[in-house]
């Protein structure tokens, strides 16, 4: 897989759920840069990327909101007009083939930026707090119950077999490809059922879930050369 954008443990929050998300947010970023020179591949990653942002930002709000940040409101408003950005540009997407090297530029930009300025105010203040209270925060439990049933994180798969991970992920590997494969072919026939048809495969966000057993499967210092390696 890519390395154009690199996970730094030196931005880590300190909160297991928060960190396994921005690495995710860093893997799947990288998948669309192995992968924006294939169109079809390419946007579903995007729709998958904006999807996951999405509920990243919340789930790192209701954090903030359940520590008493008191700068949660600007960091919202960060959040919102990085939404609002990535909408428009899912909008153009259904109009033409993105500029997926410029799409790539600004999600590095934006992450780094963000991460070791915004975000590392929020560290900074949780390192202010008791030592009692940073815990509660990084419980699993307390951060289950802010976020829906049916989101998935690192965390949760992290604990599998590597062996079943790995079964996940060449199982998702071969669903992407023949999905892509076949949309390609009914783009040329009916691009408006073609649409219409990624809406409802896309619900599945096989995607977001593929990410996020990459991202379980680098956690694992033994098992990432056996995954790169096959990359290779």
């Amino acid at each position: 897989m890519s390395e154009y954008l690199r996970w730094n443990p030196g931005i880590t929050l300190g909160i297991d759920e928060i960190d396994l998300e921005h690495q995710t947010f860093v893997v799947m970023v990288n998948q669309l840069e192995d992968y924006q020179h294939d169109p079809d591949m390419a946007t579903l990653i995007l729709r998958a990327l904006i999807k996951y942002a999405a509920f990243h930002f919340q789930s790192e709000e209701n954090v903030m909101y359940a520590a008493g940040y008191p700068d949660l409101n600007r960091h919202r408003t960060l959040h919102l007009d990085l939404m609002d950005h990535l909408n428009i540009v899912m909008m153009e997407a259904f109009k033409q083939i993105p500029d997926f090297a410029s799409i790539l530029d600004f999600f590095k930009g934006w992450y780094i930026n963000h991460t070791t300025k915004a975000d590392q105010s929020f560290a900074e203040f949780l390192r202010q707090q008791p030592p009692h209270q940073r815990k509660s925060l990084a419980h699993p439990e307390l951060l289950r119950a802010f976020r829906p049933t049916s989101t998935v994180c690192a965390a949760d798969l992290s604990e599998l077999p590597p062996a079943l991970l790995e079964g996940f992920d060449r199982a998702f590997g071969a669903h992407r490809i023949a999905m892509a494969t076949l949309m390609t072919e009914l783009r040329q026939r009916d691009p408006a059922l073609a649409e219409r048809l990624w809406q409802i495969a896309d619900t599945l966000e096989c995607t977001a879930l593929a990410a996020l057993v990459r991202a379980a499967l680098q956690r694992r210092p033994s098992d990432r050369h056996d995954l790169q390696a096959r990359d290779e």
